[in-house]
């Protein structure tokens, strides 16, 4: 409520100037929203610094620690005074230089945002330097003179106690799940975009790296040592632009995965002029297609690299730069959903399962093929169910043997020595009836002809002592132990030791276009 006026009408609240240290501290919760936003941006540094190796650790999700180091060509002595101080920047310095922006850092606010909710220390080295340097900052401001220390080529960042002033965020994310698994999946996505650098990201203190990438020159290889073997093999390559002369320039290549890949939820890389963002519209186009091509489908795999002028690309329109605005978007997300659909419609027609045959020493000689691939073509012949069956499974002549051989080595490991008795029960009564000359002394003594009589039933009550004491022993005991000990450890599903030959849920989306 304002003060009243004489006229007893309150008036309006004053404005009033915010100071600094409040605008400051405001602008850096809406950059670095949580500890991943902060791994972005200091990646993002040190790729724009040239680096080839980029290496991260991580403690209590980002809160308590995030260290990045880079091998890139570092930080002049003369410019650590101002380098985290608001709207310093060696990327740009006229508004105009947007236009033309292919960095992907430019308004010079990163590191000064992580001044004013965490405690920042960098240490840093350039080339032909004797020695690099180690300066804390806070506040936008170093807290002492850079100090000399011994380092190795580029720059670490560690920011430590992250949003140790905001308690609000820091007690929000600390009740939230771990911010690791956001930032893994970061540097998953620049390891698969940028394959000339290495890199690694791991808990502090952990020996093994949950992501470890190493420089290569292929863009598979790079997804498989990410994202594992099993999506690669699943993967189509995909390529697009323009030929008219006033987009000449655009270009798209990429990788999406095929009808085989199974998943719960999509997988998106998406590079615009190598800046790692999201584009909503072109997502929901892309399920779309997919959910209309393949009925019942799991969600996709997608990676795509977009080439386009800079001055088409406005870069900044989000706090974060994880949004950026293209020109003629409408034509290009139509372009792009075409061209997707295009490739799905043609590898739909073709279904491909990987199997392993099983090689038992001394039991399965027959069959020593190490891999089978049995391709099941749907709408190719009248009858598609038939058709697969008959080309999925194998032939039954061929591998009978095999099958035989190998049940009958199992059932001789597992099976009890049945009794020295001859099984009592239905039709093997009959092999306990008495000696033939003994009954006739029998029936000429006692002139009795019934059935039994002509049984042993001393030698009947044995057997059946012996029988019903196996059928227990199989239920109680042996059959039992099977389910507790027969059962493999999940690792051999993965391991190579056991290969899933086929699964109910790929099998449906065969049959359900048919």
């Amino acid at each position: 409520m304002g003060d009243p006026s004489p006229s007893g009408v309150a008036e309006p609240p004053r404005i009033r100037r915010l100071e600094e240290s409040v605008v400051n501290r405001i602008a850096a919760g809406e950059v670095i929203q949580r500890p991943s936003a902060a791994v972005k941006e200091l990646i993002e540094n040190s790729l724009d610094a040239g680096a080839s190796s980029v290496s991260v650790a991580v403690k209590d999700g980002g809160l308590k620690l995030i260290q990045v180091s880079d091998d890139g060509h570092g930080i002049r002595f003369e410019d650590l005074p101002i380098l985290c101080e608001r709207h310093t920047t060696s990327k740009l310095s006229a508004y105009e230089d947007l236009q033309t922006i292919k960095s992907m850092g430019f308004r010079g606010e990163a590191l000064a945002s992580m001044t004013y909710v965490g405690h920042v220390t960098v240490t840093t080295i350039t080339e032909g330097q004797l020695h690099g340097y180690r300066v804390a900052y806070r506040d936008g401001v170093m807290e002492s003179e850079p100090k000399p220390c011994a380092a190795v080529k580029g720059t670490q960042v560690m920011v430590e106690n992250l949003f140790y002033n905001m308690v609000a965020r820091k007690k929000t994310l600390q009740n939230s799940n771990d911010d690791y698994p956001k930032i893994v999946d970061f540097i998953s996505r620049f390891a698969v975009h940028h394959i000339n650098v290495t890199f690694s990201c791991r808990k502090h203190g952990a020996n093994r790296a949950d992501v470890h990438s190493a420089s290569t020159s292929s863009r598979l290889d790079a997804i498989r040592s990410v994202y594992g073997a099993s999506v690669v093999r699943d993967l189509i390559a995909i390529k697009v632009s323009y030929e008219d002369a006033a987009d000449a320039n655009f270009k798209m290549d990429g990788y999406i995965s095929n009808a085989n890949y199974v998943a719960k939820k999509i997988t998106m890389i998406l590079f615009i002029n190598d800046r790692l963002v999201d584009c909503t519209a072109l997502k929901r186009a892309i399920e779309f297609v997919y959910s209309a091509t393949l009925p019942q489908a799991s969600k996709p795999f997608i990676y795509m690299s977009i080439n386009l002028p800079p001055e088409h690309v406005d870069v900044n329109i989000h706090p974060t730069k994880k949004e950026v605005s293209l020109l003629n978007q409408d034509r290009i997300i139509e372009t792009i959903r075409n061209t997707i659909e295009e490739k799905l419609m043609n590898c739909n027609t073709t279904r491909i399962f990987q199997t392993q045959a099983l090689n038992f020493s001394g039991i399965a000689q027959a069959n020593t093929q190490k891999n089978k691939v049995s391709e099941v073509s749907m709408g190719s012949v009248p009858t598609p169910k038939s058709c697969c069956f008959m080309e999925y499974f194998v032939t039954w002549e061929n591998e009978k043997e095999c099958f035989r051989t190998v049940a009958a080595a199992i059932g001789n490991f597992y099976a009890l020595h049945p009794p020295i008795l001859p099984n009592p029960s239905g039709k093997g009564i009959h092999l306990y009836k008495k000696n033939r000359e003994c009954m006739a002394d029998e029936h000429a003594q006692n002139d009795l002809t019934s059935d039994e009589n002509d049984i042993d039933q001393e030698l009947l009550a044995e057997a059946e002592t012996a029988w019903a004491q196996r059928e227990w022993t199989i239920q109680h005991v042996l059959f039992p132990s099977m389910r507790l000990f027969f059962k493999p450890p999940k690792s051999m599903a993965t391991d190579g030791t056991f290969v899933q030959v086929a699964s109910l849920e790929k099998l449906y989306k065969i049959f359900e276009r048919c």
